[in-house]
C-alpha cells in the first residue's frame, strides 16, 4: 500500500487550487468562491461580474479578485474567455510572490510542488500550430485585459501558458458536471493510465484523489489517474493524449484489441440475447451466440441515434476544455 493502513476508498491527496475560475456560463448560479450552487447570489459592487453566496466567500476571494476586479471594469462590457481569466489570475498570483497552494498528502512520499515545478512542454507548443495560435491569441487578449506593463516577458509568458494548458483540471460539481477550471499542484504529479487506480473528485474548489484499487507499494508513482474519457476507443484516447499532453500511451489497455472492440460493440438485435455485436472495418459481425445478422436500416438508425447522444454527452463532459480555448473578449 502507499502507506500503512491505506485501503480502497482512502484519500491520497486533498488540495486547494493554486488558481481556479468558474466557467462564465455558470455565473449567477454558482458562487465564484466556494463553487456551490445557490438560488440567490450577490454581485461584486465594483465589477458587477463576480457573484458570491456570502460576505465570507467574497472576502476569501478578494486577494485573487482585487486585480481582476479592476481588469474586468476596464474591459467592460466585454469579458475574457475562461482560459484568459485563469491565466491572468496565475500571473497576478506570481507577481505577489505566491507559488504554492495548501495541500494535505496522505502518502508521505508525494512531493509538495510549486507552480514553477510544473512541466511546460514549451518546445512541443512551439512546434504545435494549434497551440501556438492559441498562445498568440492569449497574449493579444492579455495585453488588453491585464495591460502590457503587468505582463511578464514573452519567454516567461510562454512557460506560464504551458504550465496552465498541460496541468489544468476540469472542476466538476457533485454530479460530475464540468463547472470550472483550476490548477492543482500536487495532483499534477500523478501520472496517467487508461487503467487508473485513483479517481479525482471535487467538493467545491477542493480537489480530492481517492484510491479505487489496492496499490501494493509505498511509492506514489504506482498511483495513476486517467487524463481522458475511458469509454473512448484506443485511437481516440491516444489522439487526445498526444494532442493535449504530448505523450504516447502504451499501457495494457491500449494494447488490448478485444477490449477496444467491445467499446464499439452494440447489443444483439435478438431481444432474447445479451451477447455483444462486434463491428469491424467491413461492418457488423453476426452474433456469435445466436447467429443474429439482420442488420437492416432500422438497426443502423438506432446505432446512429445512440452515437449522437453519446457524442453530445462527451462534448458536455469535456466542455470546459473546449470552452477554455483562449478566444478574445466576448460581450456580456
Amino acid at each position: 500500500m502507499l502507506s500503512s493502513g491505506k485501503q480502497l476508498g482512502d484519500c491520497l491527496i486533498k488540495a486547494e487550487p493554486f488558481a481556479c475560475i468558474l466557467s462564465n456560463k455558470f455565473r449567477g448560479r454558482i458562487c465564484d468562491s466556494c463553487f456551490l450552487r445557490y438560488e440567490k447570489l450577490s454581485r461584486c459592487s465594483c465589477c458587477k461580474f463576480m457573484r458570491y453566496c456570502s460576505r465570507n466567500c467574497q472576502e476569501n476571494d478578494w486577494t485573487d479578485h482585487r486585480p481582476e476586479c479592476k481588469a474586468l471594469q476596464r474591459v467592460a462590457p466585454k469579458i475574457p474567455a475562461d482560459s484568459a481569466r485563469l491565466m491572468a489570475r496565475i500571473i497576478w498570483k506570481l507577481q505577489r510572490g505566491e507559488t504554492t497552494a495548501e495541500e494535505t498528502h496522505y502518502a508521505s512520499n508525494i512531493p509538495f510542488k510549486s507552480f514553477n515545478d510544473l512541466m511546460t512542454h514549451c518546445d512541443e507548443i512551439r512546434r504545435d500550430p494549434l497551440r501556438s495560435k492559441q498562445f498568440g491569441e492569449m497574449v493579444h487578449t492579455l495585453r488588453v485585459y491585464v495591460s502590457v506593463e503587468d505582463l511578464p516577458e514573452p519567454r516567461a509568458l510562454l512557460h506560464i501558458f504551458g504550465r496552465m494548458v498541460i496541468n489544468s483540471f476540469t472542476v466538476t460539481d457533485i454530479e460530475l458536471n464540468p463547472i470550472g477550471v483550476g490548477i492543482y499542484l500536487g495532483p499534477s504529479e500523478i501520472d496517467h493510465s487508461c487503467q487508473p487506480n485513483v479517481v479525482t473528485t471535487f467538493l467545491g474548489q477542493v480537489l480530492q484523489q481517492r484510491i479505487t484499487a489496492d496499490i501494493c507499494s509505498n511509492n506514489y508513482s504506482d498511483a495513476y489517474v486517467s487524463y481522458v474519457d475511458l469509454l473512448a476507443t484506443t485511437s481516440e484516447r491516444r489522439k487526445q493524449l498526444k494532442e493535449q499532453y504530448y505523450f504516447d500511451c502504451d499501457c495494457a489497455v491500449c494494447l488490448d484489441d478485444a477490449m477496444d472492440a467491445l467499446k464499439s460493440s452494440t447489443k444483439c438485435g435478438n431481444a432474447f440475447c445479451t451477447n455483444p455485436i462486434i463491428k469491424n472495418e467491413s461492418g457488423f459481425v453476426p452474433c456469435k451466440a445466436c447467429g443474429f445478422s439482420n442488420f437492416d436500416q432500422s438497426y443502423y438508425r438506432l446505432l446512429q441515434m445512440a452515437e449522437e447522444i453519446t457524442d453530445a454527452t462527451l462534448i458536455t463532459i469535456s466542455g470546459m476544455e473546449n470552452s477554455s480555448a483562449p478566444n478574445i473578449l466576448d460581450e456580456k
